[in-house]
């Protein structure tokens, strides 16, 4: 008899990672452009405050990629997203509960949250696309890094939904991504896996010499 074929884990995979980073990137990058005008609204802040919030936020992101490049390296995708997971759940408890000046969001949401997003995404998706898939890479890569784009879409008028149901209680939203944030790191911890041969298997799915 044949022996028994495993199905290729790789396009599994994928999905994980694709719903991981329309949490990770969609609602940190999107998503808090909305929360963060009515956050503005209520502390009294400036266009520029509301300015250097974001503009930490994309240095912080930007500024730190060789960080997890090297972390990734060290640790391994899925402990490096875990920690980018973590880093983002923190900042939006952190922004839900006892943020209340600009100073304390420009540390809760650009340092830490600026953090989380480069550890839990582009990156490290790009580096487990590279373990996973060679022949079909770049329609592979071109999948999952769609998630952020189509995430934007739905992010921003979700949140600002929530929110003006809420009577304007910006707070919700950030509740809200906690929220998402624990679902993305039992996604992680359950379905992200660093190499095919951790779970015995190849890139593609195709043995060296089956072709």
């Amino acid at each position: 008899t044949e022996p028994m074929k495993t199905e290729f884990y790789g396009w599994k995979l994928l999905l994980a990672m694709w719903s991981i980073l329309f949490i990770n990137l969609a609602f940190p990058f999107y998503g808090a452009s909305v929360i963060n005008t009515y956050m503005a609204l209520d502390f009294n802040l400036d266009r520029r405050v509301l300015g250097l919030i974001f503009t930490v936020f994309t240095l912080t992101s930007g500024l730190n990629s060789p960080v997890a490049a090297f972390v990734i390296n060290k640790i391994g995708v899925r402990y490096t997203m875990l920690i980018g997971c973590v880093l983002i759940l923190l900042s939006a408890l952190a922004m839900a509960t006892f943020v209340n000046s600009g100073l304390q969001a420009v540390v809760m949401f650009g340092i830490v949250a600026g953090i989380g997003v480069v550890s839990g995404g582009a990156l490290s998706a790009q580096a487990i696309v590279a373990n996973w898939f060679v022949r079909r890479r770049a329609l592979a890569l071109s999948l999952v890094l769609s998630a952020p784009g189509i995430g934007g879409f739905i992010a921003a008028p979700l949140l600002n939904h929530v929110i003006s149901s809420a009577d304007g209680n910006w707070r919700v939203g950030w509740w809200l991504i906690a929220g998402l944030c624990c679902f993305s790191i039992s996604v992680t911890a359950l379905f992200i896996k660093d190499k095919p041969a951790n779970i015995g298997q190849f890139p593609d799915g195709i043995a060296p010499g089956a072709l």
